[in-house]
């Protein structure tokens, strides 16, 4: 209930705009929740409820998938955290399989701006070929995401026949890409080398082949 404080519109999409990957048919988020963080507020959470995102045909069709438009309190957020269910890839050839992730949650230090009687969009762009590594381990992918994020207050919103919805207008907040290291740590303009070799210990820690 938000009856005991000032609200605003909040609406979250998922997107990717990654390049080509070779060998892999899709990539597949599933996410559980995402919420944000205020000082006065403590953590609170924006959207809750499994959603999946194929990241690879987000990318295809250009589009963003809408996962959640709910009222939170009016204020500003300073960081933004994913709960990842899965994420899976579908090989060429063989079976899906699921990825090795440092963390399942995606713990970002960015702003977030909700007015009250506002609302305001907030775009998360998973770069999927950016974000996926090869192992000679079990279960043979680790995903170590890195993620565009785009944060807009006072848009206005329309939704049209087929239920789909549009953002425009509004004044951006942030647009920034961050990456997760191998301690789970997610940092602002940080990514592995494509060219790192990464490997699975026996207690399932990720670590750097030499």
């Amino acid at each position: 209930e938000l009856d005991n404080f000032l609200a605003g519109k909040m609406l979250i999409f998922f997107a990717d705009e990654t390049a080509n990957i070779r060998n892999v048919n899709e990539v597949t988020m599933k996410v559980s929740k995402v919420d944000a963080y205020s000082g006065a507020r403590g953590w609170i959470t924006l959207a809750a409820g499994d959603a999946e995102f194929p990241l690879l045909a987000l990318k295809a069709s250009g589009q963003s998938k809408f996962y959640s438009n709910t009222s939170v309190p009016a204020g500003v957020y300073s960081k933004i955290r994913v709960t990842v269910k899965d994420v899976s890839v579908e090989p060429k050839t063989g079976s899906r399989k699921s990825t090795a992730m440092p963390s399942r949650e995606i713990e970002i230090p960015a702003t977030l701006r909700v007015n009250e009687g506002k609302s305001t969009g907030m775009t998360i762009d998973v770069k999927a070929d950016q974000s996926l590594y090869t192992t000679k381990d079990e279960p043979g992918y680790i995903f170590m995401p890195v993620i565009r994020v785009q944060t807009f207050n006072n848009v206005t919103v329309t939704t049209y026949s087929d239920s789909s919805i549009a953002l425009g207008g509004g004044q951006m907040d942030l647009d920034a890409t961050y990456g997760m290291d191998l301690a789970g740590t997610v940092r602002q303009n940080f990514k592995l080398d494509s060219a790192t070799k990464l490997g699975i210990s026996a207690t399932g820690t990720i670590l750097i082949l030499k």
